[in-house]
């Protein structure tokens, strides 16, 4: 799948917006089949033992939908949580990478003026 994210910081929060290019399958496509509109998807969570924390969550019996190394440099699953949730968990390895690149996000919120914008691509 072809995809774009747009990443940001409201505060403590970080919200993400994805854009898929094509009409491949995948955890983003088939979400929007099932409810037959764009919204929520899903939360996410850093996990510093990231090996044990998807070990965590699929003991409670929560399918793995998707997986992935991002362009930073740390790896992803999505969980199925939809029996329980109303949307997906994404588990976040937070390895240096991750740390700095949010950290980095975070602070650029924080500084923001309300006016200039900056963005930032990754190719992957």
């Amino acid at each position: 799948m072809r995809i774009s994210l747009g990443l940001a910081f409201a505060g403590e929060t970080m919200i993400e917006l994805i854009e898929q290019h094509d009409e491949l399958p995948s955890v983003f496509r088939e979400t929007l089949k099932l409810r037959g509109a764009h919204g929520f998807h899903h939360w996410a969570v850093g996990a510093r033992d990231f090996e044990d924390s998807v070990a965590h969550y699929r003991a409670r019996g929560y399918a793995e939908a998707f997986s992935d190394t991002a362009p930073m440099g740390f790896r992803v699953v999505y969980f199925d949580t939809t029996r329980d949730l109303p949307g997906m968990l994404e588990v976040i390895e937070m390895n240096d990478a991750a740390e700095q690149g949010f950290h980095q996000m975070y602070q650029a919120a924080r500084k923001w003026d309300g006016k200039t914008h900056t963005v930032h691509q990754v190719e992957s």
